[in-house]
């Protein structure tokens, strides 16, 4: 294995968003994931699944009533993997960098997994995977520099369909207007950021929230449209 393979596996950026409860990292070989806190508390690798109600119904072991876990911080273990602590008082949950891409990889079959099991043993649960607290979602969207000269805007308030939840879903929804946003907006093309945090194409958007749209210092004008 090169030094470069090695290079792959390390995460580039890694972030905590409290208001979403989701924890954003992106590899060096640029795959990006967003994992909600729940998710990683239910499934910690420690081999004590730690403090929490679990529920046994129909012969299911399950770890529930984690919605609104939060993360309180991270800790670093050696140069391969993270140590979560949960405000519940797990802490022994130590996520080596290859679990973390391989729960981001497979997150939609496991959480697809954990709700079926969940309504198999009975037990409910307040709200899906990742739904905002609210029906609807409107958004603040300010255009910047190059951006706001292309599309001749400065800002607008958006109140988003069903379905656009995510900074990339978005991108793609305003593409949908034709030129020249379709071009202008290409994901290469611009940088986006969220209540004023740079923010990965996976993060979700929640009502409220302030999008600013700017040109991507990599501006690759190869990208199609």
């Amino acid at each position: 294995m090169s030094v470069r393979d090695i290079d792959k596996g390390l995460p580039k950026e890694i972030r905590l968003d409290r208001k979403r409860r989701i924890l954003s990292i992106e590899f060096a070989d640029a795959t990006e994931y967003a994992l909600p806190f729940e998710y990683l508390r239910i499934h910690s690798p420690a081999d004590d699944a730690g403090p929490g109600l679990r529920h046994r119904g129909s012969g299911i072991d399950l770890l529930v009533g984690k919605e609104n876990v939060m993360i309180e911080r991270i800790e670093p273990v050696g140069g391969y993997a993270l140590r979560l602590h949960f405000d519940d008082g797990h802490d022994t949950g130590v996520y080596s960098f290859e679990t973390l891409r391989r729960l981001g990889r497979d997150r939609d079959r496991n959480q697809a997994h954990y709700l079926d099991q969940l309504e198999r043993s009975g037990h409910s649960r307040p709200r899906t995977w990742d739904s905002p607290e609210d029906d609807w979602v409107e958004v603040s969207i300010l255009y910047f520099a190059g951006v706001a000269e292309a599309l001749d805007r400065l800002s607008e308030e958006l109140l988003l369909p069903d379905g656009i939840h995510t900074v990339d879903a978005l991108l793609e929804w305003l593409r949908e207007r034709g030129d020249p946003w379709a071009s202008v907006l290409h994901p290469q093309r611009v940088q986006v950021s969220v209540n004023r945090r740079f923010s990965l194409l996976s993060t979700r958007l929640l009502n409220g929230d302030e999008v600013a749209i700017t040109p991507s210092t990599f501006d690759d004008r190869s990208a199609g449209a």
